[in-house]
């Protein structure tokens, strides 16, 4: 499952690499789903959640599962809410999940008394990780997960794996910036 945060700056880099994942090679046994929160001048602003289906073209062709409209990728609510019905809607054995935004986890680069990640420009709103909104929305997950990725800035801290590590096995991320690429 990919929870992909863009209604920010990264849309179009979201769009790009859901190409990319268009183009890898799955085994069939393995689902991947995409929900997609753009920004307001997107061509197709409201959010979606896609199945990826294997192409190789530079395009997104792989089938809309679901119409979400407008919502706040920045609501941890929504977050729990994709990975429930990825787990409702996909049954597994193993989960994996990425977390695709910015984030500014700790670091001592940034001096803000609060730490998120998947800022939403439309309604202001992140997820908290000081105020306990991440590990509120891996609460509400109906299964451990077992791989969590976190591609977003400064994710990679004992300060934000704690807040995560009841509810997930492993988790992958970088202690320092993200490049867009």
């Amino acid at each position: 499952m990919v929870y992909m945060a863009a209604d920010n700056n990264l849309t179009n880099q979201a769009i790009t690499d859901i190409v990319e994942m268009q183009k890898a090679r799955f085994p069939s046994s393995i689902n991947v789903l995409v929900q997609l929160d753009p920004n307001q001048y997107h061509s197709e602003p409201q959010a979606r959640r896609y199945k990826i289906v294997r192409d190789n073209v530079d395009f997104i062709t792989s089938p809309v599962i679901e119409y979400l409209g407008d919502i706040d990728s920045g609501d941890y609510l929504n977050l729990s809410d994709f990975v429930n019905w990825g787990i409702i809607k996909y049954p597994a054995r193993n989960y994996a999940l990425v977390i695709w935004s910015h984030g500014n986890g700790w670091s001592r680069d940034h001096f803000s008394s609060d730490r998120w990640i998947c800022p939403d420009t439309n309604s202001m709103n992140q997820i908290s990780i000081s105020k306990g909104e991440l590990r509120n929305a891996f609460q509400l997950f109906q299964q451990k997960i077992d791989f969590l990725i976190i591609d977003a800035c400064y994710m990679q801290t004992i300060e934000v794996i704690s807040e995560v590590s009841d509810k997930t096995g492993y988790v992958v991320a970088s202690p320092n910036l993200v490049p867009y690429e």
